[in-house]
């Protein structure tokens, strides 16, 4: 179960009578009506209730009353001394319980056309967001936003009726009686209308600390709800990260003693301009494999340019070639230009934005700037290089991330098995993405 939803399964339980034991020794509500002489209204009850409670309409009980506004509420506010408070919406705290402070104040003069309350008087919004509690700190005036309740102190412990208040119980209540097609509105007729279950105050104490007692154990559960849903939402891409590791270290298929390098190869490997030593290796890799810098096993490693300025999207030619300038997808342009740089067969890596994005080119694309553009030799399965560059380089989103630039990735050491072997790696991390994306993907309902 979610945790706001065990959350609200408890408070139900706490307004039926169901979370703490009853005490004989409590007075009855229903003792204490019939001294008063408030009607009781069982015939609304939509659920049974221990003896010593009772159902009653929320207005018998206490003083329900909605705010006004001094209008225009700019010729009333003030920095002065003497200023009220001026209670508004913005004044409370996202998911807060009190209101202990204003950031507007309002002449004296303005009290006659607004409603003054007190401090611990309840405050519920009654347009929108209707019927949300917070109780008052201070004292002041409140606009026709709200609805304040008070004098409830002969029924209801705070606590207790800022928790029966919150609930789905009292939310459903209040549904049932606010008007307006598209804003909703909850005025003091309807609240005072509205029936809830009275237990004894000594009672409702009691709740009050066993709710208190399970609220850091429902913070915990929410916690850690939150903490498997996350894990949830991005296990897949953590899998095939892993995957891309054991792929690039020589963990994923078997060596094969029949591999061997081309000739093309050993002649690389032999003539390497400057050898990568042992600090700039990240972990270990198989006998026959070696490491190479990138630009060692590329023919060319350079930057896109600049868009040319005839290129549209209204454009008619015989040729339609994309034009791919961040490296995930085109920009929206395609056509043809005799001064547009046409490339193929290539692997291109976002220089910004989604900086390290690598991804095979094998139609003809126009790359323009933010793109480096890597053509590999022969000796290099281009998809095995996209799945190295993957998992050696880190991708990110925002413009703090610095510009990946030629200089930057040319000397890169890559892990360089021998095309064979690259091969079978390829088939199978593509074989296992896609039992993990069958694995995670959604259920027909």
């Amino acid at each position: 179960m979610k945790a706001e939803l065990l959350r609200k399964s408890i408070l139900q339980m706490a307004i039926q009578g169901k979370l703490v034991a009853q005490d004989p020794a409590d007075e009855s509500v229903c003792e204490l009506l019939r001294k008063m002489n408030i009607e009781q209204s069982d015939d609304e009850s939509p659920f049974a209730l221990p003896s010593k409670w009772a159902w009653v309409k929320l207005g018998l009980i206490c003083t329900i009353a909605r705010g006004g506004s001094p209008r225009p509420i700019q010729s009333y506010l003030t920095n002065a001394a003497n200023g009220i408070n001026w209670i508004k919406i913005g004044d409370t705290e996202k998911d807060g319980k009190y209101i202990y402070s204003t950031k507007e104040k309002i002449k004296p003069e303005g009290l006659k056309k607004s409603r003054f309350v007190r401090s611990g008087d309840f405050l519920l919004t009654n347009s929108m967001s209707f019927g949300r509690p917070y109780i008052l700190k201070i004292d002041g005036c409140i606009h026709d936003g709200w609805l304040v309740l008070s004098s409830y102190q002969d029924f209801f412990d705070t606590d207790f009726l800022y928790y029966i208040l919150s609930s789905q119980f009292a939310y459903s209540q209040f549904c049932g009686k606010v008007s307006g097609a598209v804003v909703q509105n909850l005025n003091s007729d309807k609240v005072n209308a509205s029936s809830f279950p009275i237990p004894p105050v000594a009672e409702q104490r009691r709740i009050v600390a066993r709710l208190e007692e399970l609220e850091p154990l429902l913070a915990e559960y929410d916690k850690l709800e939150r903490e498997r849903e996350h894990q949830d939402v991005t296990l897949p891409e953590r899998l095939k990260k892993s995957i891309l590791q054991h792929a690039i270290q020589g963990r994923l298929v078997k060596q094969d003693e029949k591999d061997e390098p081309s000739r093309e190869a050993l002649k690389l490997i032999k003539s390497k301009k400057v050898l990568v030593s042992d600090d700039e290796i990240p972990f270990a890799i198989p006998e026959s494999w070696e490491w190479m810098r990138l630009d060692e096993i590329c023919k060319s490693i350079t930057a896109g340019g600049d868009k040319p300025s005839d290129f549209s999207k209204e454009k008619t030619t015989a040729k339609q070639i994309p034009v791919i300038a961040n490296g995930v997808t085109n920009c929206g342009i395609i056509g043809y230009t005799s001064k547009a740089r046409v490339m193929e067969k290539s692997i291109t890596v976002s220089g910004r934005g989604t900086i390290g994005y690598a991804c095979v080119r094998n139609e003809p694309y126009c790359p323009v700037v933010r793109l480096l553009i890597l053509v590999p030799l022969q000796l290099v399965d281009n998809d095995f290089l996209q799945y190295a560059l993957t998992a050696l380089l880190e991708i990110g989103v925002g413009t703090s991330i610095p510009q990946l630039t030629v200089p930057m990735i040319a000397p890169k050491p890559i892990p360089l098995p021998p095309l064979a072997e690259q091969e079978r790696i390829v088939k199978r991390i593509e074989e296992l993405f896609a039992a993990v994306d069958n694995l995670f993907k959604p259920q027909a309902a």
